[in-house]
């Protein structure tokens, strides 16, 4: 009976984990992990098996404690966005006014004229050389500031988009084949994802997936499948820092407030007249 108890347990854990998703369920996960807690307390059987899922789960338990203790309690007022913090300055600013013009021309064959990454990484590398023969002297060696330059002008394509901040904040989750999600954990000081290596979806009280979610070998793993999770405040913010979107934002809410009294149209064109 202490094993079925653990299993549900589990289950319901796996089922906070995917509602941590959603802000909405915030203060249900709050709820569930007060739940939890309790009801592995109320395990008092003593035998191996039991005492090692009670300590796998209570493992658990904790991550997921962790990860919710992240999220704001949700309500119902508006999201307030600080586009200043979210947005961090761009390191661009620091560098060299040269470094600048390179980094913009691998920005702007890349982003803007569609180049393949594989190409753009080939003109960054020329970039390179051309600088390295300018700054030459005639003993073939460079002074300290043109070193400095070469330094910060980076080799690859996506190097270069990192330094003006154009990627958004992610999430990658690993995907199981039933399409459970499992989120990233990070040990100290380390920015590599660490995953499940099996699914513990259980389907049922009696059943459990169980399949592999990380391929690879040698200790370098990877998830089958993964799903990217946009961070929407970050998606928002990114919205907001636009002016020209904003005003259309701004626009469409005078719209609908404009529009209350009026008689609803025959035809319906936006969902604002809805």
């Amino acid at each position: 009976k202490a094993l079925v108890v653990l299993d549900n347990i589990e289950s319901r854990i796996q089922q906070c984990f995917h509602l941590l998703l959603h802000s909405y369920c915030i203060d249900y996960i709050g709820r569930e992990l007060l739940l939890l807690r309790k009801a592995m307390q109320n395990i008092t059987r003593q035998t191996n098996i039991v005492i090692a899922r009670k300590k796998a789960i209570g493992t658990q338990i904790d991550i997921l404690a962790t990860q919710f203790s992240s999220y704001e309690p949700s309500d119902d007022t508006p999201v307030k966005i600080n586009t200043v913090d979210t947005l961090p300055q761009a390191p661009i600013n620091e560098f060299d006014e040269i470094t600048q013009v390179a980094l913009f021309l691998g920005v702007a064959c890349r982003v803007f004229m569609g180049v393949s990454r594989s190409s753009c990484d080939l003109i960054m590398k020329i970039i390179s050389i051309v600088l390295f023969l300018a700054f030459r002297r005639s003993d073939n060696g460079l002074n300290s500031s043109n070193t400095n330059i070469l330094k910060q002008v980076p080799m690859t394509a996506e190097s270069t988009k990192a330094k003006f901040h154009l990627t958004g904040k992610t999430v990658p989750y690993a995907v199981c084949s039933c399409h459970c999600t499992y989120p990233p954990t990070y040990a100290p000081g380390s920015t590599t994802p660490i995953y499940p290596e099996r699914c513990t979806h259980r389907p049922t009280l009696t059943t459990k997936c169980g399949e592999a979610l990380l391929v690879g070998d040698d200790g370098n793993f990877r998830p089958r499948k993964t799903f990217l999770y946009h961070d929407f405040k970050d998606y928002l913010s990114g919205l907001l820092s636009r002016r020209d979107i904003e005003a259309t934002m701004d626009q469409a809410c005078d719209d609908l407030m404009d529009s209350i009294d009026s008689p609803q149209p025959s035809f319906i064109k936006t969902p604002f007249e809805a």
